[in-house]
């Protein structure tokens, strides 16, 4: 609307004046905001239009970079024809007004008819044509064109309906569906051919409570450690009231273990060990009360993903292309013969899981590789081929397939329920598919899938929507594109993230957002950085170069608007933590929100965010040392688990300049019952420099019993304890960078309550070798703690009963006792 002038640019976000006075003048239209089709948008009576010189390559929408011509054919009342009148257009952008002069756009209150500009003074004719927009750009908003008359001092009159139509960012993530099956082959194709070599690999933008057992008094057994109630996680181990279930490393196979846990005594019994049908290693178990026929069932999840974290997420190759997702159903009515009754392998790399209910969520990652296409194709022969291979492929060859156990194969996706991103509709930037499944568990044939082009790394889930976030990296806005003032884009990286609701068993796109900041490197913490409260979603990012000055944390809020499929930003809090220090811990709990960051000392910071418009910084503890990890109980109280440090600005300590040196293991008890005032309890310190616990990197190693009646709660985290003075010389205990000899790997347990966390006993299952008796071959593992071939550590708390899984063993002890059991 010849730009709708420069201001409009500082304006149009803003919230304006309603329809009001308008609603008695206006015949209002109930339509929906149309689709651009071949890039054009008409009014749902086909009066007006607007269009795009040329329409976009693979889905239908508006940018902001478009060049865009308009008009309004206005149709007056018969009786009216023939009389002077005067012409009038206004538009409502983002819900700010503006009225057109006949020769430029101005803002109008919205409300008095009498103040509206005049478009042009003419004699009615049975139709009169207004042309608002001559290959003219506009800003991304939602638009609302309305066109009426007015005779002498009558009423206006507007008779024809609106014309809606949305302009989107030309960098934006929001997710379009391909206008045509063929258009998906041509952007799968066109991605490949741009992406075949190591060179080409594109870094693009595209992309609680904690649940417990039972708490009955007579019986209570910990269960797998999530992040939200209602929505399990994939674990290593499940149990079932007396039965244990458990993945092993048999030979060179993968086992399921089904063990009997007796806490009287306390003793684990071997009950049977049936091996794997799949090729590769599963990552987790769910248990499922009603599976298949009806009866229960544990299904396995895991598959072959040859990738790296990090940077790769935004490669389109590095494993994407070989990977294999492997999913398999057992019968376990009968424990003694656990059955495998199905089996599937799906295409692509398994990103994450869950389950909600009798469905579980699947989100996998896949590169397309015709047969005989080389990726990495450096010479011109190689290219030639390349280019060969993929004028013969077809789509059904380049979309992943799922195959079940009579191997039966079959496509997993379709492209109707496939979208790209909206920066990509004119160029193929990244080729990879990123498919959400919904399978039934009962009927597991049954599943449904959508997909998008692009990259995902990592997932958060509520019971009623799911999140996937990327994080891209040297994303910025050209000024060219706009007017001299415009909007650019911080190069630091952002956040792009994608809602998919819940709908019967199913998932519906909703919405996506971008944030600026990324979430952090380490990759079980990602998800923990999200959470779901009343609609919102509440997101903590990182800002700027990690160990640096200008590096702090952000608090976004954001929330679905349904018309516009966007996940629209709500409320900022930037600057959160002192400059430089990193965020390494965060936990939404309902209207509570938790950040832990560091440099020097551990700020924790508590968020009031009961008024998801308006959430609050509410209070902060500073102590030494951080939390990797939060952990809410009951009675207001908060338990982080990290490390203990040592401040020193001159610490190179774990990226350089972090300014302290981390020690032991420390847990630390906060009473977070003042939002405004949370204050730490007590801590504990285990260990010395170098002595670590699987809790810090994953959160399903630890086991919690919630108190009852006069019982504390109890906690249990696998340690790798490093208390022993190195015999090497010049070693100096006096320094903070001193490490310490590897000691032995254990299970701690502890009891808390408001009156602290304590220590209450230690399993042993491994201890260090002794350089001094055991020989020159042995010193080598005397500093560190021996490698296990097997999966990591858990525990079972089972009544008055500890079960601890170490190498596939179990060491079983009473609550309160202390063992040593060194496997030999």
């Amino acid at each position: 609307m010849q730009m709708i002038m420069t201001s409009l640019i500082r304006i149009h976000k803003q919230r304006g004046l309603l329809l009001k006075a308008l609603a008695g003048a206006m015949l209002l239209s109930t339509a929906t905001q149309a689709m651009a089709v071949d890039g054009v948008v008409s009014s749902a009576d086909g009066a007006a239009f607007v269009a795009i010189g040329k329409p976009h390559r693979y889905a239908d929408v508006l940018l902001d970079t478009d060049q865009y011509t308009g008009r309004y054919q206005l149709t007056p009342n018969a009786s009216d024809v023939g009389k002077a009148a005067r012409l009038l257009l206004v538009a409502k952008v983002d819900q700010r007004w503006f009225a057109h002069d006949g020769s430029k756009w101005q803002p109008w209150n919205g409300a008095n008819l009498n103040e509206l500009p005049t478009f042009a003074s003419k004699v009615l004719a049975a139709q009169e044509t207004l042309s608002f927009l001559t290959d003219d750009q506009l800003y991304a908003a939602d638009y609302e064109v309305y066109a009426g008359y007015q005779v002498g001092s009558a009423p206006v009159v507007y008779r024809n309906m609106p014309l809606k139509f949305s302009v989107d960012n030309d960098r934006s993530d929001g997710l379009l569906s391909f206008r045509t099956a063929e258009a998906m082959e041509s952007f799968l194709k066109e991605g490949l051919q741009n992406n075949r070599s190591y060179a080409g690999d594109t870094l693009v933008t595209l992309a609680a409570t904690t649940g417990t057992a039972t708490t009955k008094s007579a019986e209570r057994t910990s269960s797998t450690n999530v992040q939200e109630q209602g929505v399990d996680e994939a674990d290593t181990i499940k149990v079932d009231g007396n039965l244990l279930y458990a993945l092993s490393a048999c030979k060179e196979a993968s086992c399921l273990d089904v063990k009997t846990l007796d806490s009287s005594k306390p003793a684990a019994t071997d009950v049977a060990s049936v091996q794997l049908s799949g090729t590769s290693s599963p990552s987790g178990l769910y248990l499922v009360d009603k599976g298949i026929g009806g009866n229960k069932q544990l299904v396995t999840v895991g598959g072959e993903n040859n990738f790296g974290y990090g940077i790769m997420w935004s490669r389109v190759w590095g494993g994407w292309h070989e990977g294999k997702t492997q999913l398999e159903f057992f019968n376990i009515s009968n424990p003694q013969k656990p059955a495998s009754v199905e089996n599937f392998k799906i295409d692509g790399a398994l990103v994450a899981s869950r389950r909600v209910g009798n469905t579980l969520y699947l989100v996998t990652r896949y590169t397309p590789m015709p047969k005989g296409y080389q990726p990495y194709a450096w010479d011109k022969k190689d290219q030639e081929k390349n280019s060969e291979v993929l004028a013969v492929a077809t789509l059904p060859t380049l979309l992943p397939q799922i195959v079940d156990s009579r191997e039966q194969v079959e496509a997993l996706i379709k492209s109707k329920d496939c979208y790209l991103a909206t920066s990509a509709v004119d160029g193929s930037y990244n080729p990879s598919i990123i498919t959400v499944i919904s399978m039934p568990l009962d009927a597991p044939k049954n599943y449904s899938a959508t997909c998008f082009l692009g990259a995902s790394e990592t997932l958060y889930m509520s019971t009623n929507a799911l999140y996937l976030a990327t994080t891209g990296w040297d994303h910025i806005r050209p000024a060219t594109l706009v007017a001299s003032d415009s909007e650019i884009y911080s190069p630091n990286h952002t956040t792009t993230v994608h809602k998919f609701a819940l709908v019967n068993g199913k998932t519906e796109y909703r919405g996506s957002g971008e944030v600026k900041g990324h979430l952090g490197w380490e990759e079980d913490k990602k998800s923990f950085r999200m959470g779901e409260n009343k609609g919102y979603l509440n997101i903590a990012t990182s800002i700027g170069e990690t160990w640096t000055n200008n590096s702090s944390t952000s608090l976004v809020v954001l929330n679905e608007d349904a018309a516009a499929k966007k996940l629209k930003m709500v409320k900022t809090i930037d600057g959160i933590g002192l400059p430089g220090e990193r965020l390494y811990a965060a936990r939404f709990v309902g209207d509570r929100g938790y950040l832990v960051t560091f440099r020097v000392t551990d700020p924790l910071y508590v968020l009031d965010l009961s008024n998801q418009e308006q959430p609050k910084l509410a209070g902060e503890l500073k102590i030494t040392g951080y939390s990797d990890y939060l952990h809410p109980l009951e009675g207001n109280l908060l338990l982080g688990i990290g490390k203990d440090a040592v401040p020193d600005t001159s610490s190179p300590d774990m990226g350089g300049g972090r300014g302290a040196w981390y020690q032991g293991v420390k847990l630390s008890l906060f009473d977070v019952s003042n939002i405004a005032a949370p204050k730490e309890i007590n801590s504990l310190v285990i260990g010395k420099r170098g002595t670590s616990s699987e809790v810090l990197y994953d959160h399903h190693a630890l086991s919690f019993l919630p108190a009852v009646g006069m019982e504390p709660a109890r906690l249990a985290i696998p340690v790798q304890l490093h208390d022993r003075i190195p015999q090497w010389e010049g070693w100096k205990a006096s320094e903070p960078s001193a490490w310490y000899d590897y000691t032995h790997t254990g299970l701690y347990t502890f009891e808390i309550s408001k009156l602290g966390v304590s220590q209450v006993a230690k399993l042993i299952s491994e201890v260090a070798v002794d350089p001094k008796t055991s020989g020159d071959a042995k010193i080598a593992i005397s500093a560190f703690a021996p490698y296990s071939f097997n999966y990591a550590d858990r525990s079972v708390l089972k009544d008055n009963a500890v079960f601890y899984l170490h190498n596939g063993k179990v060491l079983s002890a009473k609550w309160g006792e202390s063992r040593v059991e060194v496997a030999k």
